[in-house]
């Protein structure tokens, strides 16, 4: 799952194991660094930096 470029937020969500409305309440004071969705996608990149800022464990091999 974690071998590809662009992530639904739910997608998100089911990775670090909480529901979909406690992934948006810890995304909301960060949404400007992490910048805009490609369509309903995060970018690999902008999955690392929701991971940096949660302090949930970010592997390079994603």
């Amino acid at each position: 799952m974690l071998n590809k470029n662009f992530f639904l937020k739910k997608e998100i969500a089911q990775i670090m194991g909480i529901s979909l409305s406690t992934l948006d309440r810890w995304l909301k004071p960060i949404n400007n660094k992490i910048g805009k969705k490609t369509g309903k996608f995060y970018s690999k990149r902008q999955l690392k930096i929701i991971f940096e800022h949660l302090d949930f464990e970010f592997k390079e091999d994603f």
